[in-house]
């Protein structure tokens, strides 16, 4: 035996054999917890969905859960219209279907005009900017009960409710101070939408632009479904174009939000608006390829889309509905409010339209109780087409109502998340764990430059964005960070910065100074700035 092995021997000890053994019995019983939690929260959740589970025998072609009894595709509806559905049907959701009714007036040909006090009469010598009154826009801002269009949604400057009173209730401002009104960025969205030209990538960029800065939402593209297994089949890969979801953050409307987003749709985190492509595909000059007149072949297609998006959605509806039971304090299913639905926008080189999808309570006649049955329902159909070469009113008619549409649904997905900043913790306590902990093991598996270790073992925390956070600089205004010049003369700097360099590189003497001082300049010219677009997942 060598020296190095025996003086291991000597120095081996009793109690690090127990030490060791203790780590083990630790760990055994940290993995023993954790089995025991997510059987406690699997129990829960089994236990909530029974509320809104069907007990009747589902057709055939439909999903079912055979542990809980719960069918998460079971009678679902699809109807190309509302007059389409049937009147049994709509005695049941009149409330719902009364309030797409008075919804859809946001962007009705009808509600489309001049004000009278924006026309000019003879006595009129000059033309000048109408301004509406501070309290008219905080009066429909904070009028949650509304649905009319709100050019001042647009998160983190505009706050949902007086959240600094939960935090600093001596010091905070009444809400109405801290609100800062600005139309910027939903103004500059709403004209992308009726200006833009032939390609796809535009009509993306647009609607994305219109759905980003959601209060209490996050923006996801080609999201990731991650729903419990009670909920959601094996097969979750939906063809799905984006989607706003819940941000259950105290901060989601502040001004400053937290980059630690969850990158995936689930249960605690669910859709609140889906978009999809449609069936009618771009070409280079914006005209649609297949032949409009085949409408059979078209109707085939948008159905396909539209269970896509039925899919898509109906886990997300799922929770709402169970969150929904959550602010009942009786957690009984005996009504559900008009409100409470999940759109879809089917959007492509032609049309751009409205899916509702909606839950209605019907009587189970096996188990003499109230159950949720869902309506999948195409509401709208608005005229999407690229502009030809000479401009058309009808055209331009069409986006003026697309793009009064997308902010009137950003409006209703804004409604539905902020349901959730209040019932988040009256979800059991298992739930909220398991979901958190499944979160985090994603987020260290898929990225792990989120954690790391230092050379004595202890855990530090790195900062690190993560792919699909938007940053935006805590110093930055508004109005500074909407506009398109500013980065163009940050990337003409960054040109004379690289040409300074290059002179500089011909000195080897000063090269390495100069490199700092190149550093230096820049940083001072973007002022430690740094935004970013919208991202795939």
């Amino acid at each position: 035996m060598d020296e190095g092995s025996l003086a291991d021997l000597q120095e081996h000890r009793p109690e690090d054999d127990q030490n060791v053994q203790n780590e083990l019995q630790s760990q055994d019983s940290e993995e023993h917890v954790n089995d025991e939690i997510r059987r406690q929260a699997s129990k829960d959740l089994n236990a909530l969905l029974r509320n809104i589970a069907i007990n009747a025998d589902p057709p055939a072609h439909r999903l079912t859960t055979d542990e809980t009894g719960f069918n998460s595709l079971c009678h679902w509806s699809f109807y190309d219209n509302i007059p389409s559905i049937p009147d049994e049907i709509k005695s049941r959701c009149t409330a719902t279907l009364d309030f797409i009714s008075q919804f859809k007036k946001n962007w009705d040909l009808s509600s489309i005009g001049i004000p009278a006090d924006w026309k000019l009469g003879p006595e009129d010598l000059h033309v000048k900017t109408l301004r509406a009154e501070k309290e008219e826009l905080l009066a429909r801002h904070f009028d949650h009960s509304s649905m009319a269009l709100d050019f001042m949604l647009s998160a983190p400057f505009a706050l949902s409710r007086p959240l600094y009173d939960s935090l600093e209730p001596a010091t905070s401002p009444p809400v109405e101070e801290a609100f800062r009104p600005s139309s910027r960025w939903a103004a500059r969205a709403f004209l992308d939408i009726v200006s833009y030209t032939e390609s796809e990538e535009d009509a993306d960029l647009a609607i994305l632009m219109a759905m980003a800065r959601t209060p209490g939402c996050m923006l996801r593209c080609n999201p990731i479904f991650a729903f419990p297994p009670e909920m959601q089949p094996d097969d979750a890969n939906f063809s799905i174009e984006w989607a706003l979801a819940v941000d259950d953050r105290i901060s989601a409307s502040m001004r400053h939000a937290s980059e630690h987003q969850p990158p995936r749709l689930g249960l605690l985190h669910p859709a609140v608006l889906i978009g999809i492509k449609g069936p009618a595909p771009w070409n280079t000059k914006g005209h649609v390829s297949w032949n409009s007149h085949d409408s059979d072949a078209e109707s085939t297609t948008l159905a396909s889309v539209q269970e896509e998006l039925c899919n898509a959605t109906r886990c997300s509806l799922d929770s709402h509905i169970l969150n929904w039971l959550q602010i009942d304090e009786n957690h009984k299913l005996q009504s559900l409010p008009a409100w409470l639905l999940v759109f879809g926008v089917i959007y492509d080189a032609q049309y751009l339209r409205i899916v509702a999808h909606i839950p209605y309570l019907q009587a189970d006649s096996h188990s003499q109780s109230t159950s949720v049955a869902y309506i999948s329902c195409i509401v709208d159909e608005i005229p999407f087409p690229a502009y030809e070469e000479e401009p058309d009113m009808s055209i331009g008619l069409g986006r003026f109502r697309a793009a009064s549409a997308l902010l009137s649904l950003k409006r209703h997905a804004h409604r539905l998340a902020r349901e959730w900043e209040s019932s988040m913790y009256k979800w059991p306590e298992s739930v909220r764990e398991v979901q958190l902990e499944l979160e985090a093991e994603y987020l260290t598996r898929m990225w792990p430059q989120l954690s790391a270790v230092t050379e004595d073992g202890d855990s530090v925390r790195v900062e690190f964005s993560p792919p699909w956070v938007v940053k935006t600089d805590e110093d930055e205004d508004f109005e500074e960070i909407s506009e398109y010049d500013e980065d163009d003369e940050g990337d003409e700097g960054g040109e004379e910065d690289d040409d300074e360099d290059k002179e500089d590189s011909e000195k080897d003497e000063d090269e390495d100074e100069d490199g700092e001082e190149d550093e230096d300049d820049e940083d001072d010219d973007d002022g430690g700035n740094s935004t970013g677009g919208i991202v795939n997942v």
